[in-house]
């Protein structure tokens, strides 16, 4: 399909005929993003204030909690009274389900989701039908900054089930061809079946290549450097994963284009993606509101603290002040390409991925990612954490090489996590993804009294 005739024909007639809005929404994002800091934040600040609004009279859950602690919706933006919200998590909303619907609200305005995610805590939600499109048009706006247009060839490294089902067998197909469209099952990927998809994406010739970062790097490796450049190809979108300095050299050498990083999922929608300056993660906060929190309350910038998540286009189901389970610093400044969009600075990983020292310090993903990034003969790693003086090193070697790293490893482990830190290298055949198809770094083991300890130092 010719890229602006799906841009400029079939896409519009099939959102007429769907209902959704974000091709309209598209142009005004365009414009919203070169906005002052000051006219983003007073845009916001409206649709912050609108949502709380909506759910102090329709969302018996919010009307009950804002009426306890005394806050007033009007003036939830002017005098910090958002801060007084308790965090929303995963087992309030499931307790809580049928209340934090709104109640003015026809059925069809909502729209059934959910997600397992690498927490193993399933969550059952509702989008809202008629906000849908912010973040679509969100996500369009976002690979402009690369040159990719609405319409132009895409094509997706994936490994939820669920999500390439739709392109499967001959309607799929067709489907596909419409849309523009590849899908490449990343459970699938293997020794065997490298070569394979490398030939399918140079014969589709896509604009642009999303994928699991684990699962791109992972075959990257098993392709290696002297590939030739694939055909139209422009630029590499990585997500649902951890994206490590050390992960995206290695795919830039294989693909010969730049990885541009995004932040998002089911329960939180699109957050924030690299521009090409690369500093940073633009925050979409026309359509977000994003805090740092340890202890409950917002750290200062440049500070590690949970990210905490304000969608401001669900008005059938509002999550407000939602935790996201993932660690992150939020940027000081602006970015250097003159847009508006604040910056997340960094991902840390989730919550749970994190090891806690017996003095109490988080030690997250990027700490083995560089360890093990001078460990030539390491193909794969994955930390288990055992109890609080215990971990478990699962290792995958590359063929016929042989542990040289051993001592190295277990001494940098106890340099930085303390002598009383006991250390076991196992070495594997492989490691098992997670059920979306996801590789987890870090895997905790304590009980659910310590990973409750481990996350409310974030929450309390």
């Amino acid at each position: 399909m010719k890229p602006a005739l799906l841009r400029e024909v079939i896409l519009p007639a099939w959102q007429y005929v769907k209902r959704q809005n974000s091709l309209k929404l598209l142009p005004y994002l365009e414009q919203t993003q070169w906005l002052s800091t000051g006219e983003l934040l007073d845009l916001q600040r409206r649709r912050i204030g609108e949502l709380l609004e909506h759910a102090y009279e329709h969302v018996p859950y919010y009307s009950d909690v804002m009426r306890a602690i005394g806050v007033d919706p009007a003036s939830g933006t002017r005098d910090h009274s958002l801060e007084r919200l308790p965090l929303l998590d995963r087992s309030t909303i499931t307790e809580q389900r049928d209340r934090l619907r709104a109640t003015n609200f026809p059925p069809e305005r909502f729209v059934a989701n959910g997600t397992g995610g690498s927490t193993g805590e399933p969550l059952r939600f509702f989008d809202d039908r008629q906000q849908a499109g912010w973040s679509a048009a969100a996500v369009w706006r976002s690979q402009r900054w690369y040159g990719v247009d609405v319409g132009e060839r895409c094509a997706y490294l994936w490994g939820a089930n669920f999500d390439i089902t739709d392109f499967q067998g001959l309607s799929g197909r067709l489907k596909s061809g419409v849309l523009n469209v590849l899908m490449l099952p990343a459970w699938e990927l293997s020794e065997a079946t490298a070569a394979l998809f490398w030939k399918r994406l140079c014969h589709f010739k896509p604009r642009l290549l999303v994928a699991y970062a684990g699962a791109l790097n992972q075959w990257a490796r098993l392709l290696g450097d002297n590939r030739d450049p694939i055909p139209g190809l422009s630029s590499i979108v990585v997500s649902a994963e951890m994206l490590y300095e050390e992960a995206r050299t290695t795919i830039e050498r294989c693909f010969k284009v730049p990885v541009y990083n995004r932040y998002g999922g089911r329960d939180i929608k699109f957050v924030a993606q690299e521009c090409t300056m690369r500093n940073g993660l633009h925050i979409n906060s026309e359509n977000v509101l994003v805090e740092i929190v340890k202890d409950g309350r917002p750290v200062p910038r440049g500070e590690l603290g949970e990210i905490v998540i304000t969608r401001l286009d669900n008005f059938a189901m509002p999550f407000v002040r939602y935790r996201s389970g993932d660690l992150g610093i939020m940027g000081n400044s602006l970015c250097k390409c003159g847009r508006s969009l604040p910056l997340l600075e960094k991902i840390e990983g989730r919550v749970q991925d994190a090891i806690v020292t017996f003095d109490g310090r988080i030690i997250s993903g990027p700490f083995f990612a560089h360890m093990f990034k001078d460990c030539p003969e390491v193909k794969e790693f994955q930390v288990h954490q055992m109890a609080i003086d215990r971990l478990l090193i699962v290792i995958v070697l590359y063929s016929q090489s042989e542990f040289l790293s051993r001592p190295r490893i277990e001494r940098l482990v106890q340099q930085y996590m303390g002598s009383d830190m006991r250390v076991e290298l196992e070495v594997r055949d492989s490691i098992p993804l997670t059920r979306s198809g996801k590789r987890r770094v870090i895997v905790s083991h304590l009980s659910a009294n310590s990973q409750n300890q481990q996350a409310n130092c974030f929450a309390r």
